[in-house]
């Protein structure tokens, strides 16, 4: 599994499949990117956006 489809596969388990979910949390891993001025987004970030939102 390449680690584009393990960044993926956390979006996805922790959406639980469901896009409105998937796509909030896309959306605020992309502003704390945005903050913290990072170009990528990673399965680190998102599980970082993750704990952040608990």
């Amino acid at each position: 599994m390449t680690r584009h489809s393990k960044t993926l596969a956390l979006l996805h388990e922790a959406s639980g499949g469901r896009l409105q979910d998937a796509d909030r949390i896309a959306t605020e891993a992309l502003k704390y990117a945005s903050r913290r001025r990072h170009k990528r987004i990673d399965r680190k970030l998102i599980a970082s956006t993750l704990d952040t939102e608990e």
